[in-house]
């Protein structure tokens, strides 16, 4: 069950514990209430202001003892992780579970306003059960997906949260402020340079396999296990969890190992730049793991691939129903005849051309090409995920200066145009959370956040010249976005870096979309 409905959040089971939260600080939460509602956060290194729709909900717990419902959320664009506590009380005579869920959602309407009535009441349900049957302490729920690890694996061990004391509640809004707990195994540093695995292909040699591979297996032994994979393809060439699950499982012989005679048939999936002809995958590339260089991604279907990385050049080709994020190229990004997709992309350049019912979160340096394509929209870039606001300064990229609605129409028509710009309903914040160790697992983003406002702005008018075709093509811009409804909040796409997928690509909007 999605504990928010636009965020795939997490609903605790029975007897599962609080061991995946880092209790970094227990910190006082005021709201401020204005016109414009501000959630002030007060964390041990000084005030974090958010608004309610910066936040993206992950799940529930429950802390029995002392009547709280624990909400877990982010705020992606100030890298925090916080838990918002909710204090159930017994209500009015006669109240029962939806009144008092009513009664929640209108107290805590900055952090519950898209959790159903239906959810809370079942959580504060469990809590008054509790309390009447003297249930045990503690707090239910909010296990961290990236405990849940293979026989052996060690995980670090985690704080519960501090308690808030009596002088403290007479507000109810109280938040753990922390950053995503992740596992302390020891991790392969990233590649340096060009990867061993570059060009592998299915023309690679024996010999270059078999370095590859005996770089990957455990001293001594003659067989590859899964955490051999997640160091090797996970940490040191940066692939998400999902692709090293999916290659262990489609590889293994028996339960537990792949022989090198297997690894040999899947060698060509490893080269991270080469991403081509897969259905109904999730492709991650970290931080580091590109090195600046050309990527491709051709031929998937209800796909995601997220390249985490700055980039030369990328081309996207004959892709449908996918979810794609291109991080900051240093030249230009091809999209061509794509169909239904949705991008994130930052490059100095995007050209387009035979795509069609495509739709751009954009950066860019330049104006946007497009060609022969139909039904194509556009927005700001709206994404966030570690080092992405030191891979945008690295290149050179102002996100205050983006080019993103300058749209220039090769074949172009005067009645009609073929693009339009997203209204924000349609609009979708992208953040990503990557296996990495904690100091690198923290999710940012430098743009400023997608507002109405931001997407009637007037075009930015480029001081340098990008060329003019020969022939006099008509250029129609069409209307502004309507304006949002008094509840509009953009949708909320929060990937985790986890081994087990659901709907893929554009299913998965579709599914939170409900």
């Amino acid at each position: 069950q999605a504990a928010c409905s636009v965020t795939g959040a997490y609903t605790p089971q029975a007897g599962e514990g609080c061991s995946g939260m880092v209790a970094a600080a227990v910190a006082g939460l005021d709201v401020e209430e204005s016109e414009n509602e501000v959630i002030v956060i007060r964390t041990a290194s000084g005030v974090v202001r958010c608004s309610p729709d910066e936040i993206i909900c992950k799940r529930f717990g429950l802390a029995l003892k002392s009547r709280n419902i624990i909400l877990e959320y982010l705020v992606p664009r100030h890298g925090l992780l916080a838990h918002h506590s909710i204090e159930v009380t017994d209500g009015g005579p006669g109240d029962d579970d939806v009144a008092l869920a009513e009664n929640l959602r209108q107290r805590h309407s900055s952090w519950l306003a898209g959790v159903s009535t239906d959810q809370l009441a079942g959580l504060i349900g469990r809590i008054r059960e509790a309390v009447r049957g003297d249930a045990g302490e503690g707090c239910k729920g909010l296990e961290n997906e990236h405990e849940r690890s293979p026989k052996g694996d060690k995980r670090q061990k985690t704080e519960q949260p501090e308690e808030v004391n009596e002088a403290d509640k007479e507000s109810s809004r109280r938040d753990v402020v922390d950053r995503p707990a992740v596992s302390s195994r020891t991790r392969r540093p990233r590649v340096v340079g060009l990867p061993p695995v570059a060009r592998a292909s299915a023309r690679s040699k024996a010999e270059e396999m078999r370095k590859v591979f005996d770089d990957a297996v455990q001293e001594g032994s003659s067989s590859l296990t899964l955490e051999d994979l997640r160091s090797y393809m996970g940490d040191f060439l940066g692939f998400g969890q999902a692709e090293v699950a999916a290659f262990f499982e489609s590889r293994k012989e028996g339960e537990t190992e792949v022989s090198f005679e297997t690894f040999c048939e899947g060698y060509a999936s490893l080269n991270p730049f080469m991403i081509r002809d897969r259905r109904n995958v999730l492709v991650l590339r970290k931080p580091g793991s590109l090195g600046g260089r050309d990527a491709c991604i051709e031929g998937l279907i209800d796909s995601e691939v997220y390249l985490c990385d700055t980039t030369a050049q990328v081309f996207v080709d004959c892709c449908e129903g996918c979810l794609i994020l291109v991080g900051p190229c240093e030249s230009s990004v091809f999209v061509r005849d794509c169909k239904n997709c949705v991008l994130w992309i930052a490059a100095q350049q995007l050209r387009t051309r035979d795509c069609e019912g495509c739709s751009f979160h954009l950066f860019t340096k330049t104006e946007p090409i497009i060609e022969s394509s139909t039904d194509m929209s556009f927005a700001p870039w709206a994404a966030a995920y570690p080092k992405c606001t030191a891979q945008f300064s690295a290149v050179g990229f102002d996100p205050e200066r983006n080019f993103w609605n300058a749209v220039f129409d090769f074949t172009g028509e005067a009645t009609s145009s073929h693009w339009r710009i997203l209204p924000l309903s349609e609009v979708v914040e992208l953040s990503l959370e990557l296996d990495e160790a904690p100091e690198e697992a923290i999710a940012d983003t430098p743009g400023p956040q997608v507002t109405h406002e931001l997407l009637c702005k007037q075009p930015c008018v480029s001081e340098e010249s990008s060329g003019q075709g020969v022939a006099n093509i008509p250029q129609t811009r069409p209307d502004l976005p309507p304006s949002p409804t008094a509840d509009g909040r953009v949708l909320k796409l929060h990937v985790l870096d986890e081994f087990k997928t659901s709907s893929l690509g554009a299913r998965r909007l579709e599914a939170l979309r409900g």
